[in-house]
């Protein structure tokens, strides 16, 4: 038992793996909220966030081969998930259409 050995309690858990979808489902993660882990990780890539469900948390791997490069790689995990959150642009048809529905606005305009 690794609270023995640590003599420690733990906390949180690791899918093993950790893909989700593939390595665990949400059954999995129900069992996981009712042993009583306060939080768990997926090997999903990115940084976490407030509103994010604790029993699937993203991570970003400690594997880099310098302390420069993980900051890089924790610095773009941020920026990704602010840049998530922005609305996408419209689609090409999308804003072909809307381009033509200003232009019949503007056409009919004074014709009515």
């Amino acid at each position: 038992d690794l609270e023995e050995i640590t003599e420690q309690p733990v906390l949180t858990f690791a899918y093993p793996n950790g893909k989700p979808g593939e390595d665990y489902t949400a059954e999995h993660v129900q069992f996981v909220r009712e042993s009583g882990f306060l939080c768990a990780v997926s090997t999903a890539a990115g940084a976490a966030s407030r509103n994010d469900d604790h029993y699937q948390l993203p991570r970003i791997g400690p594997w880099s081969e310098s302390a420069m490069r993980f900051g890089v790689r924790i610095g773009r995990a941020h920026i990704g998930r602010l840049l998530s959150r922005w609305p996408q642009p419209h689609s090409y048809i999308d804003r072909t259409r809307l381009h033509a529905c200003r232009r019949w606005r503007r056409a009919t305009r004074n014709h009515y």
